[in-house]
């Protein structure tokens, strides 16, 4: 991620020092479309750039609970991005394996929300019962077609297996210009031995 940064930054360098050299022999239209693909490359840079600095942090919980590192996380999303994030749980004495899980799979979520949607929002849900913890997040951004084989739906992908390696269920909800809303339900097993339910 931090090559694709440089590579974009170096690329609108590029072009804009092109630009500068040869203005007074650059009509209007090309001049509009040349400025116009540096702020296409700065944007995408900046959003990488985003999901770089989130990157940065651990990510792993550590000694936190699984609301106390999600809390970490979006007070760091809200401070280096201007997405508007709401979080809402009732949630508590979660194995810890599966707080470690669910904490990597909002984790790719959001990144996935920030890298690809376009979003203004983003809705997080967290809520568990005796028998099992219910988890949903939904974005308003541009959304996608779910049938389409691209970076995003390889990263859905490795959400969707891990939540089956917990014995969940995972279900997508999106359309093109209708955001993106995931629901995942993953049981909780009795006993002493429901910290083991996943070797990953």
């Amino acid at each position: 991620m931090h090559d694709t940064v440089s590579q974009e930054l170096f690329a609108a360098n590029m072009i804009l020092s092109g630009v500068a050299a040869n203005v007074d022999r650059i009509d209007q239209e090309n001049l509009h479309k040349q400025l116009q693909g540096i702020a296409d490359i700065l944007h995408t840079a900046q959003k990488d750039l985003r999901i770089l600095l989130l990157h940065l942090r651990p990510t792993e919980l550590e000694n936190r609970t699984l609301i106390e590192g999600m809390e970490v996380i979006i007070k760091e999303l809200t401070d280096k991005s201007d997405l508007e994030v709401h979080f809402n749980h009732q949630a508590e004495h979660l194995p810890k394996q599966i707080e470690e899980h669910v904490f990597r799979i909002v984790q790719e979520m959001i990144n996935n929300t920030l890298r690809h949607a376009q979003a203004s929002r983003l809705d997080i849900y967290l809520y568990q019962t005796p028998s099992e913890l219910k988890i949903k997040v939904a974005d308003n951004g541009i959304g996608f077609d779910p049938l389409a084989q691209d970076e995003l739906s390889y990263g859905l992908k490795n959400i969707e297996d891990r939540v089956q390696d917990m014995a969940g269920t995972f279900k997508l909800l999106t359309a093109p210009k209708k955001g993106v809303s995931i629901e995942i339900t993953i049981p909780l097993l009795e006993g002493d031995n429901h910290e083991d339910i996943t070797g990953r």
